[in-house]
Parts: structure tokens; C-alpha cells; sequence
């Protein structure tokens, strides 16, 4: 089964898929535990922020504030939520399996949309399109000039579920470990926003030929499909993690500048406290464990990162929520 067509799941979906899960393994896992005494029972991971880091890329926080609060509607006129990310950002559940119930294996996983804000080069643009200060107009019926509205750009960024059983997990007191596969795939999409009205428009997926013409490539394969790049790993997160980086010392990121008052990146793994609460800290060092950056257009890498096989990567990732079990 594809799980990626779950990478929207709404929470109370996961939840009752989770729950129906569970009942039916620790349904199978009472027979087992009387006959080998193991103990079977259920936790949940909740994600309420995720930091990531990707060498030559970008640092960057979900939710993000860097996106305008605004409401955003499409060509049509009619609400588009694509831009908004609320927590929970994700949710993972596990049955805990063995005599003192420290393995893990996943039963269920949601992972939702993650917009951020991005200044890649080619994509932005210095002013509002005629067309669409027209679409404005007609909306908001005032006289709208470009200094009104600002264009911004704006990635999506998902996780591509891996199997549940990929997915391994080790609960130790209040210290708890995951490992597993990461496919994070970028698509884009431009935006526009009339800062006095606090109303956006965003435009569809930018296409595999759109990314082309605005980069000045030849036509690509498939130009109607959606642009993507991806990166791809098998990352360990956990509690006792550390990841620390001197911005000095790191490679400009493409997509968003470091901002001027940045110093370090730092990510800090912390136990699971009282109330559930953890910090999980995953990272894969360059240059041997992140595969190089792919694209439905590869040309484009050359533009962001100046090579079509980057392979110096360094993908580190912070998990903030609340654990429950």
C-alpha cells in the first residue's frame, strides 16, 4: 500500500486508525503474552515543531512564522489551506513488544504538508504580475498598484511514508529512540499577498516546464507534471542527540539565507519530563549516508547548488511534541 497518499492524515483520522490497529495486535498480543509472558502495549508520539537542516539548502522551522498571516485563496477565488500548518505537525504510534517492553515497531504514522518560505534563485520575482494585481482589484474593488502586493515563494515539503515495519523504535526510561527511512520531497508553489487587506493569492504547483522557463532550461520530460526534489536517508533521532553547527563554518544555504543575527545551528535532544514532553535529534553525517539531491527537472540543481550530484550533505532534523504510554 502507498502510505505517502496519508501524508495529509487530519489527527482524529490517526488517531482511529491507530486505535483500530492497536486493537487488533495487542488482541493478538494477549495470547502471545500469556504463553511467553511478554508484555504488549501501545505509545503515541505526537510532533509539535520540526527543525531541519540540509547543508547548501536551508534551516528552517515547522510551523513556520516567516509566512505571512493572511488568509489565501486560489485563481478561483475560493480558500486555499495549503499555506497553513497548525500543530500537531505529526503523529506516530507504536506497539511495544518484549519483555520489558523497550522495542518498538510502528503501527501507524501521519505526517502533514510542511510550508516554509524560500528566496530560491530563479523562482522569485521583483513585482506582482499585471494579471494578477487585476485579480486584486476585482476581489478587493479598490485600485490596487504593485507596491500593495508582495510575491514570495513558498516550498512544500513532505515525508514519503516508508513501511510501518521500517520503522523501529526504542523506549529506555525516559530516553527514546527512532530509526528510520526519510524520503523529504520539495514541491513549489508562488504566492502573493495585499499586506493593508491580510489577503493572499497562491497560484498552483509550479510545473516541471514552468521551473524550466524560469530558469532559462530546455523543456523538460513531462512539463505538465508538478517539479520536485528530494533527498533521502536512514536517520536514528534521539533524546540524548546533539547536533551543533557554526553558521560561519557552513556553506550558504540556496533556498533561504541564514539570518544575520545566526550563529549556530543547534539542535538539542531532552528526556521525555512529567508531562510527556521530549526533544528527539536525528542527523546523517556527509559525505557517505544522505543520497544526493534528485529532481523531476534536473537542471535545477545545478542552479540551486551549482552541481546536478551533491554529495556533501548534511541532514539533521528536531522533533519537539509530547509522548504518551
Amino acid at each position: 500500500m502507498d502510505r505517502t497518499k496519508h501524508a495529509g492524515i487530519n489527527r482524529r483520522g490517526f488517531l482511529r486508525s491507530a486505535s483500530a490497529a492497536t486493537g487488533a495486535l495487542v488482541g493478538l498480543g494477549a495470547s502471545s503474552s500469556a504463553a511467553h509472558a511478554t508484555t504488549v502495549s501501545t505509545v503515541a508520539q505526537r510532533i509539535d515543531t520540526i527543525r531541519m537542516y540540509m547543508t547548501h539548502y536551508a534551516l528552517f522551522d515547522e510551523p513556520d512564522g516567516k509566512i505571512p498571516a493572511a488568509t489565501y485563496l486560489n485563481v478561483f477565488g475560493q480558500l486555499d489551506a495549503g499555506l497553513t500548518l497548525t500543530a500537531p505537525v505529526a503523529a506516530q504510534a507504536f506497539l511495544r513488544w518484549g519483555g520489558e517492553g523497550q522495542h518498538l515497531f510502528e503501527l501507524a504514522a501521519g505526517f502533514k504538508p510542511m510550508p516554509y518560505r524560500i528566496s530560491p534563485p530563479g523562482f522569485s520575482l521583483a513585482e506582482t504580475p499585471a494579471p494578477l494585481l487585476l485579480w486584486f482589484e476585482l476581489l478587493l474593488r479598490v485600485p490596487v498598484r504593485a507596491a500593495d502586493v508582495t510575491p514570495f515563494v513558498v516550498a512544500i515539503g513532505t515525508f514519503q511514508l516508508p513501511p510501518a515495519w521500517a520503522v523501529r523504535a526504542r523506549l529506555d526510561g525516559s530516553h527514546f529512540t527512532v530509526r528510520k527511512p526519510m524520503v523529504f520531497r520539495v514541491q513549489i508553489r508562488q504566492a502573493f499577498i495585499h499586506g493593508a487587506a491580510h489577503v493572499g493569492l497562491v497560484l498552483p504547483y509550479v510545473t516541471n516546464g514552468e521551473a524550466a522557463a524560469f530558469l532559462g532550461l530546455p523543456p523538460p520530460a513531462n512539463p505538465l507534471a508538478n517539479l520536485f526534489y528530494s533527498w533521502t536517508t536512514t536517520m536514528t533521532l534521539s533524546t540524548t542527540h546533539v547536533y551543533v553547527r557554526d553558521v560561519a563554518t557552513e556553506p550558504p544555504p540556496a533556498a533561504e539565507p541564514f539570518e544575520p543575527d545566526e550563529t549556530q545551528i543547534r539542535f538539542i535532544g531532552s528526556p521525555i519530563d512529567a508531562d510527556g514532553r521530549y526533544t528527539l535529534v536525528g542527523s546523517v553525517g556527509r559525505p557517505d549516508f544522505v543520497a544526493p539531491p534528485v529532481s523531476s527537472v534536473p537542471g535545477i540543481l545545478q542552479v540551486l547548488f551549482g552541481t546536478t550530484n551533491l554529495t556533501d550533505v548534511e541532514w539533521a532534523c528536531a522533533e519537539t511534541g509530547v509522548f504518551a504510554g
